[in-house]
């Protein structure tokens, strides 16, 4: 197993690409991964380092780099599980420049969120209920009960939007022999879960689409009791 270095790790500390590069060099922490959110500046100041060989690149998070347009680091600026067209077709976009990125700097693996069923805010809700000390009582188990009752409910239309996007970027990152990761996140309202993840992962066969495990993401889930990691 190779273990690379995240860049998020350092990006907000060090604006200065160049400069975060060859802190990650000199403390030997190498191979990286090009995290999401890194804006183009940074981001070229880091690619002059590894084209010169002193960093090479594991994996690439996308997006990378980060659409001009948005303000901050956010990777679900645009999910593939939205319903509106627009979001998912700038989401294609932004993945294939992902893409293009990881096969410059031979990277051969791009992480991604899946998206999420947005309007649910169980992830919120539970964390205000703990607040208020309200952890694994009656209404908490409501809330569980109800948090599955309407995130299968929706399970269907979430993952089809998700198949979608991946298939308009497939070709792309078959082309450059990059496999794309779907990362699991921390919030239950996220796509894929835990127990949607394997099959979904299995029907596109051959196809270069991989699950990329998070254990902390799944350890805060079971800190909410909404998994048994």
């Amino acid at each position: 197993m190779r273990l690379a270095f995240s860049t998020s790790w350092i990006a907000r500390r060090q604006r200065d690409g160049m400069a975060l590069a060859e802190e990650l060099a000199r403390l030997g922490l190498n191979p990286i991964e090009l995290g999401h959110g890194l804006p183009v500046p940074q981001l070229e100041g880091i690619l002059r380092v590894v084209e010169r060989g002193d960093l090479c690149v594991a994996s690439v998070h996308n997006f990378c780099p980060h659409p001009i347009e948005v303000r901050g680091g956010s990777p679900d600026c645009y999910e593939f599980t939205s319903h509106r067209e627009a979001d998912r077709r700038r989401a294609v976009k932004l993945t294939k420049d992902t893409i293009a990125l990881a096969a410059r700097v031979k990277a051969d693996r791009v992480v991604i969120h899946g998206g999420r069923a947005r309007t649910m805010q169980t992830y919120r809700r539970a964390l205000d209920a703990i607040d208020k000390g309200a952890f694994l009582n009656k209404s908490y188990g409501r809330l569980k009960i109800d948090h599955v009752r309407e995130r299968e409910a929706r399970s269907k239309g979430l993952l089809s939007r998700l198949e979608e996007v991946l298939r308009a970027v497939l070709p792309d990152a078959k082309a450059a022999g990059i496999t794309l990761c779907l990362e699991n996140r921390e919030r239950p309202e996220d796509v894929p879960s835990e127990r949607e993840m394997p099959d979904f992962v299995r029907k596109f066969g051959d196809e270069k689409i991989r699950a990329w495990h998070d254990f902390g993401h799944a350890q805060i889930k079971e800190n909410l009791s909404f998994l048994d990691h």
